[in-house]
């Protein structure tokens, strides 16, 4: 008789069975594919597919956003050119701090392929990027959790929740984007100690400096505070010598280079976003932007106790929770952080709860001494504009911390006698004290009545049931440490798919009656005129190509910082203005200087009611063309000039104030003379004007564009450069002489638009890196 083969031989004659015969790599590739990464990559798509349809829109800040996104996207889809310049918004200014603050690797990554594979609908390329992030955010928790703990379990469990839990639609700067990453942060410091290898130190770094794109630029202190704690954590630990910071390998170099230009790049564009620009954001101080200490502690909600419950249980904190910053952890987080609590060891499990509980009390306002202290500690975080908007990171300590318990309470039960009895008893218990905590919570959320919620709102019979099941399951298989892993997975995942279900089922921004004109790339036309709109927010009714009023608002939402109607005060959220135009606004309108609230101006009411209204809207390019040709102009020879100028001239939409140009003295034109001539604007981009003037008067006359003056602006006349003036402080005119000329202006700030292109061509190259490292576990067989 033969010899019969080992049991444990069976999966290689399945994988000959299939590979041997049809000798193709494309099979033995699939049949090696990890199962386990397999699976959270399944889940990551089941999770994102119901948003996938264009009709789903992000909630809140998430708008402004995808605004931001839709501007970038459109002009590099349709001109390969990097937005440097938003017309309209503000009446014009450079978007640095938006494109720090609402693009990430991901996104330039999403645009550069949307452009190579004709992508029109941009909302599907957004939508793309944010799927690229959630693989970043996996492929870290699955690096991490491979260092942090020693069961495939447990990397599953931690994973799971930690996808499961996000709803990344909602809040998307204030609630994924700031943990995302955080994950391979501490993945690559960890490795730098226990590998003594400096790459992975300027890795640490590179990822570090990325994390804070596409979110708001003051968590790059709260960032750094966490980066320190758990870098002195290993340094204790460890103890490296010099030998470790030594650039022994090509691989360091090359790491170190990187870092270094990338940082540069960023440093020099952050540093330099707000040159020539007037802040108003409230409760800062103008000179510094430094919150006052009562308002890093106090401003803004903060989670408070139901919040932090909300972690385990949806709802806790009102419905309104699934619209604002919603995170979610599960039951099972809860059960397993108490029992790592008691029981948990793991080299890691220290700073990891240390973190957990630094993030909430941090959070608490004036509930800890935390805040306070970190106040006067730490000045940098004074810039820190809201402790409560933290959620993110204290769900992904909370599931690190979790994932301990999982990992010790599985080391204990293949510790138990081979009867499993006291395993049994553990068990039992922590499940009999879940249900009474599913059944305390349900009742206290349903108004004091049992049973009141509807699948998928995963009502208490259900989990009942569930929690039930899985008592039976255990006392049948004896509970071995293998069936409880599955078990508890299981269980898990039913838990987490139900709150993204319940989620999804409940989400108030969908609008399948959206047109598909509505999230495609187009060419954008100048519009002459600015309106005014008593009754109807400007926002959504500027749009001329979708100017479907109603149900098409939110679409219409997406091109606001193009079609963003600058004169109505009432929508005035910016809180920063190009200088000259700060300096317009306050010295002729008053209503401007002594509105109560800077960030938004005056009311519309008042504005409407204040007599010298009809003088802003001309000067302002209000109802009247914001380019028009101009004879009568009054010449400033210096900004104290052109500021008494700008003071004493009755109309400066007639007779606008001229400074910052060579040449004074030009010849008049005759009495009467008609100075409009004509203007056709040919093309018109973010960055960039071109048009056809004639212009009547022999004398020539002044193109004014009520545009912001930067000196970025570059002009040419007939191809030839000529200088732009600033025209009334904060706008910019141009020369031109009688007869038919063609006009190009562009904008080309220098080196912030080389650091603007550095920033998105290094995007590119870190996400494609991430996502191929992240994608290589898929090919990684599981140990």
């Amino acid at each position: 008789m033969g010899e019969l083969r080992p049991e444990r031989d069976a999966p290689s004659n399945f994988s000959a069975f299939f590979a041997g015969p049809l000798r193709l790599w494309p099979a033995k590739v699939l049949l090696n594919l990890n199962p386990h990464f397999l699976f959270l990559l399944a889940l990551l798509l089941w999770i994102d597919h119901p948003y996938w349809p264009s009709s789903y829109w992000p909630a809140f800040d998430g708008l402004s956003v995808i605004g931001i996104f839709h501007a970038y996207y459109n002009d590099f889809f349709l001109y390969g050119d990097l937005v440097r310049w938003i017309p309209y918004g503000n009446y014009g200014f450079p978007p640095a701090f938006h494109q720090l603050g609402s693009l990430t690797p991901a996104s330039y990554l999403s645009i550069l392929l949307g452009k190579l594979f004709g992508v029109q609908n941009f909302m599907h390329a957004f939508k793309f990027s944010m799927f690229l992030e959630e693989l970043a955010f996996l492929g870290g928790l699955y690096k991490l959790s491979k260092l942090f703990f020693r069961h495939r379990t447990t990397l599953l469990f931690v994973a799971l929740c930690a996808l499961a839990g996000t709803v990344w639609i909602v809040q998307i700067p204030w609630n994924f984007r700031i943990a995302y990453l955080l994950p391979w942060v501490l993945y690559f410091l960890i490795r730098f100690f226990q590998k003594k290898g400096s790459r992975y130190l300027w890795l640490s770094g590179t990822v570090s400096a990325v994390s804070i794109l596409g979110v708001p630029p003051y968590f790059a202190f709260l960032h750094s505070l966490i980066y320190l704690f758990f870098f002195i954590f290993l340094w204790l630990r460890y103890r490296p010598g010099a030998s470790s910071f030594r650039l022994t390998r090509r691989s360091d170099w090359l790491c170190l280079a990187g870092f270094l230009v990338f940082l540069a790049a960023l440093g020099y564009m952050a540093f330099t976003m707000f040159d020539g620009i007037v802040h108003f954001v409230f409760h800062r101080d103008p000179k510094t932007m430094m919150n006052s200490a009562e308002t890093f502690v106090n401003y803004g909600p903060h989670p408070g106790f139901s919040k932090l419950l909300g972690l385990f249980f949806p709802y806790l904190g009102g419905k309104d929770s699934l619209t604002n910053i919603t995170h979610y952890t599960g039951l099972f987080s809860l059960l397993f952080l108490l029992y790592a609590l008691v029981k948990a060891r793991g080299s890691f499990f220290a700073p990891v709860l240390f973190l957990l509980a630094f993030m909430i009390c941090f959070s608490a306002s004036d509930t800890t001494f935390i805040p306070r202290a970190l106040y006067e500690l730490f000045p940098p975080i004074r810039f820190f504009r809201y402790t409560g908007a933290t959620g993110a990171l204290i769900r992904l300590f909370l599931v690190l911390s979790a994932g301990f318990g999982v990992d010790q309470f599985l080391e204990d039960l293949k510790k138990t006698p081979a009867d499993g009895g006291a395993g049994r008893k553990r068990f039992f218990f922590c499940f009999l004290g879940l249900m009474g905590l599913i059944l305390w919570l349900d009742f206290r959320n349903a108004d004091g009545k049992l049973f009141a919620r509807e699948w998928p709102e995963f009502t208490s019979f259900s989990r009942i049931l569930l929690g039930l099941g899985g008592l039976v399951l255990s006392l049948r298989w004896g509970l071995k440490a293998r069936h409880a892993g599955f078990l508890i997975l299981l269980l898990s995942a039913l838990e987490m798919l139900s709150y993204q279900n319940l989620v999804q089922n409940h989400w108030p921004f969908n609008y399948p009656w959206i047109k598909q004109e509505a999230v495609r790339v187009h060419h954008y036309e100048y519009q002459p005129e600015r309106k005014i709109w008593e009754n109807e927010d400007p926002r959504f009714l500027a749009a001329n190509e979708v100017s479907q009023a109603g149900n098409q608002r939110m679409a219409l939402e997406t091109f606001s910082y193009l079609q963003f109607d600058p004169c109505i005060p009432l929508i005035y959220h910016n809180s920063y203005w190009i200088k000259g135009v700060d300096e317009l606004l306050k010295l002729r309108w008053p209503l401007f200087k002594n509105a109560p609230d800077l960030e938004r101006g005056p009311e519309l009411p008042a504005f409407m009611a204040d007599g010298q209204t009809p003088l802003f809207l001309k000067t302002f390019g209000c109802q009247v063309p914001k380019l028009r040709l101009v004879t009568d102009v009054k010449m400033a020879a210096n900004p104290e000039e052109a500021h008494a100028l700008a003071s004493s001239t009755p109309d400066l939409s007639e007779t606008p104030v001229i400074s910052d140009y060579p040449q004074t003295n030009f010849p008049a034109s005759p009495p009467g003379a008609n100075p409009a001539g004509e203007i056709s604007v040919k093309f018109f981009s973010f960055n960039e004007l071109a048009a056809e003037v004639n212009v009547i008067p022999p004398g020539g006359a002044w193109l004014y564009y009520a545009d912001a003056y930067h000196p970025g602006w570059k002009a040419w006349i007939n191809g030839k450069r000529v200088p732009v003036a600033r025209a009334n402080l904060g706008f910019k005119a141009l020369r031109l002489e009688a007869g038919r000329q063609n006009v190009r202006l562009y904008f080309f700030d220098g080196p912030k638009a080389a650091a603007s292109w550095l920033v998105a061509l290094s995007g590119v190259l870190i996400s494609l890196i991430m996502t191929g490292v992240t994608l290589k576990e898929l090919f990684t067989p599981a140990k």
